[in-house]
């Protein structure tokens, strides 16, 4: 895709759902929007880094949130990376090596899931409905043809609902 959900989180800003639940007065609140573990973004939020839209002067970045920005690059912050393991061991969680394949599963599976309720609630009409909606507003690979194309031609829905579950 064109760009990953936390480059996209990032772009739009890192502080909009931890800005919410902080109005809400529960920081572990979870809706279908947003849903946590929220450690790592809430640390750098606490920090007042946001993502593309807060500078940071001390290092020379344009832009400072899960990843450091400079034009049109940017890397992970090394700060993120020493949060992420900090939490990992609080939780025990073994870092693994993630497939591709899997990569795919989660990240168009669920999308997939969400386009069929679409259909299902009446929202749209066709299926090709909800493939212009990523195509042009999300970004889904447009040589894949929307994620409700790539289900039907690519996958098959068997594999995803068996997957799904």
């Amino acid at each position: 895709m064109a760009m990953g959900p936390m480059a996209l989180g990032d772009l739009v800003g890192q502080e909009l759902f931890w800005k919410q639940r902080k109005a809400a007065g529960d920081m572990a609140k979870q809706t279908k929007t947003y849903y946590g573990p929220y450690e790592v973004v809430d640390f750098i939020c606490e920090k007042g880094r946001f993502g593309m839209k807060t500078p940071d002067a001390s290092i020379k970045a344009d832009g400072r949130g899960l990843f450091i920005h400079r034009g049109r690059t940017k890397e992970v912050d090394p700060e993120v990376l020493a949060k992420m393991d900090e939490v990992r061991k609080a939780k025990g969680v073994v870092p693994r090596a993630v497939s591709e394949e899997e990569i795919i599963e989660r990240l168009f599976y669920s999308m997939i899931n969400e386009g069929m309720k679409i259909l299902e609630e009446g929202f749209v009409a066709k299926s090709s409905d909800v493939d212009i909606v990523y195509l042009y507003g999300y970004g889904f690979p447009p040589a894949k043809g929307g994620p409700m194309f790539f289900a039907e031609n690519y996958v098959g829905f068997p594999k995803i609902l068996e997957r799904l579950k």
